[in-house]
């Protein structure tokens, strides 16, 4: 019986698991999937872009100038402020679709501008945009 309690006992040895074998097979496992994985990719909204090229059928525009002391001037005819719109009006009904062009000097207030925008509006110009320059020091 004694021999049988010897062979029963066993050396416990101090047994480890080796960690970089498992984090080598960690890293395969990550780069695998990585790149077998396909992201879904967003191709965003499809739009219809106007064109950026001048419109060669159109020639010519009105333009309206209103310099620093709020006087207006169409195609560079000095007009008195209480005609504008009626002057503005016969011009746009014999050709409604002739763009206006708006010039403001950069001294104005914002309630002049408006009101030319909305005095362009009211004799029925539906292309009225407003023209910007560059300053000549550099800033926009």
């Amino acid at each position: 019986m004694r021999a049988f309690l010897n062979t029963s006992r066993l050396k416990v040895t101090n047994q480890t698991i080796d960690l970089i074998p498992l984090i080598d097979v960690v890293f395969i496992l990550l780069i695998f999937f990585s790149v077998s994985t396909t992201l879904n990719t967003n191709n965003g909204l499809e739009l219809n872009l106007p064109d950026a090229s001048p419109n060669p059928h159109q020639t010519s525009s009105l333009t309206i100038y209103v310099d620093a002391e709020n006087q207006v001037s169409i195609n560079d005819v000095v007009v008195p402020f209480d005609q504008f719109q009626n002057q503005l009006s016969t011009l746009i009904q014999a050709d409604p679709t002739l763009p206006v062009i708006i010039r403001a000097d950069g001294s104005l207030s914002y309630q002049s501008v408006v009101t030319v925008i909305d005095r362009v509006h009211k004799a029925g110009g539906q292309q009225a945009v407003l023209a910007t320059t560059h300053r000549n020091d550099g800033t926009p």
